[in-house]
């Protein structure tokens, strides 16, 4: 039995079909491959970025405490220099166990328990 040309044309377009249907399937398994090692990929930059995060959380946290101590370093230079200008001391502290401390005209500083 000879094949007519429909008969080719049928095993032409079945062999085009299996083809592209090769082609897709590698292709898709190609794409399913790169989206898995994007997916990767934004894992590592997602924990990366939170560690930054805690970081600059950390870093804040820490750059508020130096302002604090720079405006109470600010706080004791005023008081010195208020000591200086009217020659008498000025109290800087006084904590709960009744321990003040003074800043005293000449630079230094004098601590006294009140009873």
């Amino acid at each position: 039995m000879t094949c007519g040309w429909r008969c080719k044309l049928n095993g032409y377009l079945l062999a085009v079909l299996a083809t592209v249907a090769c082609v897709s399937l590698f292709w898709a398994v190609d794409k399913h491959h790169v989206a898995a090692e994007l997916e990767q990929q934004l894992v590592n930059q997602q924990s990366i970025n939170e560690q930054q995060q805690q970081q600059l959380q950390t870093l804040a946290a820490e750059l508020t405490q130096w302002r604090e101590l720079e405006r109470q370093r600010q706080e004791i230079r005023r008081r010195h220099q208020q000591a200086q200008e009217t020659g008498q001391p000025v109290a800087l502290n006084t904590d709960d166990a009744g321990v003040t401390t003074y800043a005293q005209p000449h630079g230094g500083v004098r601590i006294s328990r009140e009873p």
